[in-house]
């Protein structure tokens, strides 16, 4: 699944709740988890139209961008995503018997088409483990 964003969508939640506009079911996932916003290039990596990512959670909202580590966002706080980062939710999890940590997760992938202002960022929408994502830089037992 896809999930579009275009210049004047303003934010976009990610959460449980039925008003989001990428609604999630999973255990761990708050309400409102993370808002995402469209960045115009004055403040997005690189100088490009982007997006941004911010942790509005209870549970931690992870990044990694491509050819970096893993790490948790601060909560709040505005982070431009470059092109192939991996949004992963939440980061803190408990997993139960026969059940690992990446069994909890989300990931999803920012896919950006056409850096140019008058075109679309694209989210793949989530998927239901980090197993299932396509191409992934490393195997889902090596996320923290």
């Amino acid at each position: 699944r896809r999930f579009t964003i275009e210049p004047g969508d303003g934010t976009v939640s990610i959460g449980r709740s039925s008003k989001s506009q990428i609604p999630l079911t999973l255990p761990g996932v708050s309400w409102t988890h993370a808002e995402l916003r469209w960045l115009p290039a004055s403040d997005a990596v690189g100088g490009v139209c982007g997006i941004g990512v911010i942790d509005v959670s209870s549970n931690g909202l992870g990044i990694k961008v491509p050819g970096g580590e893993m790490e948790r966002l601060n909560r709040g706080q505005l982070t431009p995503v470059p092109d192939g980062t991996m949004i992963v939710m939440p980061m803190k999890v408990k997993p139960g018997p026969n059940q690992s940590v990446d069994d909890l997760r989300l990931i999803c992938i920012v896919d950006i088409e056409d850096p140019k202002p008058s075109e679309a960022v694209v989210v793949p929408a989530c998927f239901a483990t980090a197993a299932t994502v396509p191409a992934s830089p490393q195997p889902p037992a090596q996320l923290p």
